[in-house]
């Protein structure tokens, strides 16, 4: 990496990578977000994360 100007903000030593990830719902309150559906979404990696439902991206429904 280095410091010249991005479309994106930096990312700082120790923090956590953000990108597009595509995730699996495991519980959802959201009436269009049911539990095994898959979404695409701009977020960090993680084994779970809360997620703005209007931030993402319904990908599939099995």
């Amino acid at each position: 990496m280095d410091d010249k100007k991005s479309y994106a903000e930096p990312v700082k030593i120790g923090e956590v990578m953000p990108g597009d990830c595509l995730s699996t719902v495991v519980t959802s309150k959201h009436p269009n977000f049911h539990e095994g559906d898959v979404i695409i979404a701009r977020q960090t990696t993680s084994s779970y994360l809360e997620r703005n439902p209007k931030r993402s991206i319904l990908s599939s429904r099995p």
